[in-house]
């Protein structure tokens, strides 16, 4: 008996997933799950300017780098703290050059808010904190994000600050050579309820539950089991509170914790989710998370968002595995199935070989690419905002230096923007029995694959692969061994790809 694939994705949930990962740029006009996309700020682009590195004399240094997240106040702004570069070069006593690390806020209209840049913390009491890069306790920013009141919790290093929204002063801290705790570098905090979560970012640390002025209240982990890029919390109608870690590049996945009272039960680990596998005719494949960012598109429900490092795992019981599908993408999850719901970020197929094998994302992706299809790297934060139908996400990338903006909608949208004026169009006739013909036109002379897929995800023909002129093309599907049912055609090119779908009718 053939074994069947399994899969942790409804039939629906796998249409979404293989529409969603070809392209974030427009897909299948007509068809649930339309998107677009557009690039909000580019750090590596032209734009890079408003994030300056300047040397003692004012010289151009490059810029900052690698956001480490990105949070949108309640008056609209937004905020950003960097992994790399600097903001301004001092002369902290006689040879001692020191490179500050501030912190950038950027009003509704991109250009910089008066009290922008943030580079020393002024607390009410008079005390001052200077945020600089070779400093372990304050450091290069490690996280960032808003408390229930519009705040900003910021993440340098080792230390947590609470930011006042408003005018960029300082509300409180933790710092933990204050509160007799070793420096180690920890990941966003992030706040449920009355309680703020921080959590170490190495293994065998302990993770913090703080209140809302920082305080100390409990451990909620004494020690950690593994190395964590991100949390985030949640509590059930049951009172249960969930705490979901993201781990690192140990090929684990998403832990869930419980506890029923974070104040005085340390939280307990109960499950492992993100992973799912395949098993085929001769093997079984394994893909393993690796989120390098948690957030939520529905809190309430437990539809977790997390982005998965473009060098995500995968294994095979036998041979070579294959190309890891779920590597270089944002995925939607349910917490509590399980269940992957849909992924996106445009693959990056190489095209030359004839086989649509998503290449490693490199920090030099042409600016092009991020302008017309979502990409993905080193996720490192996302902002959703829904009302039920309609889904836009901010997606910061530290790796690709960049945010980005992808919309989605769950209605029937016959509306299509294509960039460079490429089109797919509807084959002819469809539905259809065996013979049909698809027509597309390029504006440039390039390599392409057109191929069908399964409502599945998988492959079943590739219809052609090679080099095609500028101008109109038409190709001839024969699809005598191809069953009755639903299937997806796609046209990948180097920068887009776009799909549309076809009946055959036997």
């Amino acid at each position: 008996m053939k074994p069947i694939i399994r899969r942790k994705y409804s039939r629906l949930a796998m249409m979404g997933l293989l529409v969603l990962v070809l392209t974030l740029s427009p897909l299948l006009a007509g068809i649930p799950g339309y998107y677009f996309q557009d690039l909000l700020f580019n750090f590596g682009g032209d734009d890079s300017i408003r994030v300056n590195s300047l040397d003692y004399y004012g010289n151009d240094e490059g810029n900052q780098s690698q956001p480490y997240g990105m949070v949108i106040d309640p008056d609209g702004k937004y905020w950003f703290g960097f992994n790399s570069g600097f903001s301004n070069e001092i002369v902290k006593s006689p040879g001692d050059t020191i490179h500050l690390t501030g912190i950038r806020c950027f009003l509704p209209d991109s250009t910089e808010a008066s009290f922008s840049l943030i580079e020393l913390l002024e607390f009410g009491d008079g005390s001052k904190d200077t945020l600089y890069t070779e400093n372990d306790r304050n450091g290069y920013c490690r996280g960032i994000s808003i408390d229930a009141f519009g705040n900003i919790l910021y993440t340098a290093r080792s230390t947590l600050y609470k930011i006042d929204y408003r005018d960029g002063s300082a509300i409180a801290k933790w710092d933990p050579l204050e509160v007799g705790k070793p420096l180690r570098t920890h990941v966003s905090a992030v706040q449920d309820c009355s309680y703020i979560y921080f959590a170490p970012y190495p293994q065998y640390e302990q993770l913090n539950v703080l209140d809302e002025d920082l305080n100390f209240v409990a451990a909620g982990i004494s020690l950690t089991p593994t190395l964590q890029n991100a949390i985030q919390v949640r509590t059930k109608a049951t009172g249960i509170t969930q705490l979901f870690s993201a781990t690192h590049s140990n090929g684990q996945g998403i832990f869930v914790y419980e506890s029923s009272d974070p104040a005085t039960q340390p939280f307990t680990i109960v499950d492992t989710i993100g992973n799912y596998s395949e098993e085929t005719d001769t093997n079984i494949i394994t893909y393993v998370a690796w989120a390098t960012s948690l957030d939520w598109i529905d809190k309430e429900e437990g539809i977790l968002l997390f982005g998965n490092h473009n060098r995500a795992m995968i294994s095979v019981n036998t041979g070579n595995a294959p190309a890891p599908s779920h590597a270089a993408r944002w995925v939607a999850i349910d917490v509590d199935t399980d269940e992957i719901l849909y992924m996106f970020g445009a693959p990056w197929y190489d095209i030359i070989s004839g086989d649509a094998v998503a290449k490693e994302v490199t920090s030099s992706v042409p600016e092009s690419y991020l302008q017309n299809q979502v990409m993905t790297m080193q996720p490192s934060g996302a902002i959703v905002n829904n009302d039920g139908a309609n889904y836009e996400f901010i997606l910061t990338d530290r790796g690709l230096n960049c945010v980005q903006r992808a919309s989605f909608s769950t209605a029937v949208s016959e509306d299509i923007f294509i960039p460079y004026n490429l089109s797919l169009e509807q084959n002819y006739p469809n539905p259809f029995n065996p013979l049909t013909t698809i027509h597309f036109t390029l504006q440039q002379s390039e390599n392409v694959i057109l191929d069908i897929h399964d409502l599945n995800g998988h492959r079943v023909k590739q219809v052609f692969s090679g080099h095609l002129e500028a101008g109109t093309h038409n190709m001839l599907l024969d699809a005598s061994s191809m069953a009755s049912g639903i299937y997806l055609y796609t046209l990948h090119t180097k920068v887009i790809s776009l799909s549309r779908k076809m009946t055959v009718l036997k």
